[in-house]
């Protein structure tokens, strides 16, 4: 990976380190889940916002989701289709960030 040199890797002990550590940085949350209200492309993406995806198992936490009202994205899919593989869902949701972000 050409880009490994690149890369600030910091690991985290739990969800709550993770959130303290992104309040300092600024930028809004945007979480993703098949329980979202929000559409993608309703989302309101800025510079600097956070993308936050669950496992692929269990998707994210329904505390960390009520926590952020108006923040659970959504990305449109078929209607018997149960989710999204979490990578394809999270370079779904990076791109269409990117996309609204960049001139």
């Amino acid at each position: 990976m050409d880009y490994w040199a690149r890369l600030k890797l910091t690991v985290h002990d739990d969800t709550a380190a993770f959130l303290e550590a992104a309040d300092r940085t600024g930028g809004g949350r945007w979480l993703f889940s098949t329980k979202g209200n929000v559409p993608l492309w309703e989302a309101g993406f800025h510079d600097g916002d956070w993308l936050l995806f669950g496992s692929e198992t269990h998707g994210l936490d329904q505390a960390l989701r009520a926590s952020h009202p108006g923040r659970v994205v959504r990305i449109p899919q078929g209607g018997d289709e149960r989710c999204l593989n979490l990578s394809s869902a999270a370079a779904i949701g990076l791109y269409e960030a990117l996309r609204r972000i960049k001139p």
